[in-house]
C-alpha cells in the first residue's frame, strides 16, 4: 500500500509541476494564443496542486508514525484515520487543481489572427 501511495504522490507532483514548468517554458510561444491572465491562473492552480501533494506526503508520514504507535499500544486503534482521510483529500484536491488548471488554459486558447502585410 505504501508503494501505491508513493506512486500517487509522484504522479500528482509530475502532473502539476510539469504543467506549471511547461507553461512557463513555452510562455513566449503560447502568449499570443492564450490570454496571459488565464495562464497565470493556471499556474496558480498547478502550484496549489503541488501544495496539496506536499500536504499528502506529510500526512503519509504522520499516518505511518501513528500506525506504529498504535501497534506498540501507545495510541488508540484507528486514531490514524483522521490523518489518513485528510491526506487522501489532499491527493484528490491535487488532481482537482490540476484538472482545473488544464481546463482554464485549454478553454482560453483562441485563434491567432495573422498579421496584415505591409504595402510596399
Amino acid at each position: 500500500m505504501i508503494t501505491v501511495s508513493i506512486e500517487a504522490f509522484k504522479l500528482m507532483a509530475l502532473l502539476n509541476g510539469g504543467a506549471a514548468a511547461g507553461i512557463i517554458a513555452a510562455y513566449d510561444k503560447v502568449s499570443a494564443a492564450v490570454d496571459p491572465g488565464s495562464l497565470k491562473l493556471s499556474i496558480c492552480l498547478f502550484v496549489l496542486g503541488l501544495v496539496c501533494v506536499g500536504g499528502a506526503f506529510v500526512c503519509s508520514y504522520l499516518t505511518q508514525n501513528v500506525l506504529f504507535n498504535e501497534l506498540m499500544g501507545f495510541k488508540e486503534p484507528d486514531s490514524h484515520m483522521p490523518i489518513l482521510k485528510f491526506g487522501m483529500g489532499c491527493v484528490v484536491f491535487s488532481l482537482a487543481f490540476f484538472s482545473a488548471g488544464a481546463l482554464v488554459a485549454g478553454f482560453n486558447i483562441h485563434e491567432v489572427q495573422p498579421c496584415a502585410r505591409m504595402p510596399r
